[in-house]
C-alpha cells in the first residue's frame, strides 16, 4: 500500500496508514533510513559550522584566529 497521492479524512487515520506501512518493513529499511538519518545531520552540521565560520570571519569580531580554518 503506498502512501503517496493518498488523501486522509483525519490525522489519526493518516497515523494509522503510516503504521500500517511501516509495520512489515524489513529491518534493512531501517537500518539504511537511520543511516541516511545520520549522513544528513552531519552534512547539516558541516555547512552550519562553516556558515558561521565564515559570518564571524565577515564581521571580523576579532577572534578569528581562535578558529579552525574554513573546511572547503
Amino acid at each position: 500500500m503506498a502512501l503517496k497521492s493518498r488523501r486522509f479524512n483525519s490525522a489519526s487515520e493518516g497515523m494509522d496508514s503510516v503504521r500500517n506501512w511501516l509495520q512489515p518493513q524489513p529491518n534493512s529499511f531501517y537500518k539504511r533510513s537511520i543511516h541516511r538519518l545520520v549522513q544528513q545531520r552531519d552534512k547539516c552540521m558541516c555547512n552550519f559550522v562553516s556558515t558561521a565560520l565564515q559570518l564571524v570571519r565577515v564581521h571580523n569580531l576579532g577572534i578569528e584566529n581562535s578558529l579552525p580554518p574554513t573546511p572547503r
